[in-house]
């Protein structure tokens, strides 16, 4: 009976470990998981800047602009969801457009835009509206500037 009894308790302590050991695997997995989405999410808004940050910067070409814009058309004619549209302001031409997304804007910038012009292209300053250049939520870039230099 006394040999029944240690078993027993034996039996219950190493139940009672694997359920601890289960428990702090399955806490684990779920910690890991989470960072995992996190760095993956990060990525996806680098990787979406990106595409438009490789055309900032002062004395760019009209055919650059031209691409950008094409690309910034793009993703408006795809993307749904007003607020992730891209918007853009334009400033130094005979007609400037501001805070615009759409596909007449867009048409419109780039008939401004000549060959032998250069441009400076950036992302915007905020604005006194609290329009920023980055979406708050997200992280998505939302608004460029083009300045004809």
């Amino acid at each position: 009976m006394e040999n029944a009894s240690k078993a027993l308790i034996i039996a219950g302590a190493i139940l009672l470990a694997i359920l601890i050991i289960g428990l702090g695997m399955m806490v684990f997995s779920g910690v890991q998981k989470n960072m995992n989405t996190k760095q993956i999410d990060e990525m996806a808004v680098q990787t979406y800047n990106n595409q438009y940050k490789a055309y900032f910067g002062n004395d760019k070409s009209g055919s650059e602009v031209r691409a950008l814009l094409d690309i910034i058309s793009a993703h408006n004619n795809t993307e749904k969801d007003a607020s992730l549209k891209m918007y853009i302001t334009t400033t130094g031409f005979s007609t400037n457009y501001t805070f615009k997304n759409t596909n007449a804007a867009i048409t419109g910038v780039r008939g401004l835009i000549q060959a032998g012009k250069t441009y400076t292209v950036k992302e915007s300053a905020a604005t006194a509206a609290g329009k920023t250049a980055y979406d708050p939520n997200t992280g998505y870039l939302r608004h460029i500037v083009i300045t004809q230099n």
